[in-house]
């Protein structure tokens, strides 16, 4: 009697992160499935610009990229599958500032008049 062996695929894939908008030396993040990757963007040759989770089976994984204010990324979180159809996606972050313009001016709010009354009264 022979046994047939079922073989389990050890095909892993990996997700990688693109980022856009955060000025050169800031620190940005993603959180893939609870898994923290850090890093600084110092945008040489794409260094920086990247992050990317390797060793990872079919199916959907959930992220979030946290803000870095006054830098707020598109989409902030998501999720993403890889597979055999898709077996190396990108996700392309862009950060943008919130507001834009001038910070806000700070408002001069006068004291309340100060009445005198005459003598006498």
């Amino acid at each position: 009697m022979y046994e047939i062996a079922q073989q389990t695929s050890t095909t892993t894939y990996s997700v990688t992160f693109n980022e856009n908008g955060i000025p050169l030396g800031s620190e940005w993040s993603v959180i893939l499935n609870g898994q923290k990757q850090t890093i600084i963007n110092w945008a040489c040759v794409n260094n920086g610009r990247v992050i990317t989770f390797n060793n990872l089976k079919p199916g959907t994984y959930s992220y979030t990229v946290p803000q870095q204010p006054p830098y707020y990324p598109n989409p902030a979180s998501g999720s993403v599958t890889v597979s055999d159809s898709n077996p190396n996606p990108i996700v392309h972050i862009t950060f943008s500032q919130s507001g834009g313009g001038a910070p806000p001016q700070p408002v001069y709010i006068p004291p309340p008049p100060t009445v005198i009354s005459p003598p006498g009264d």
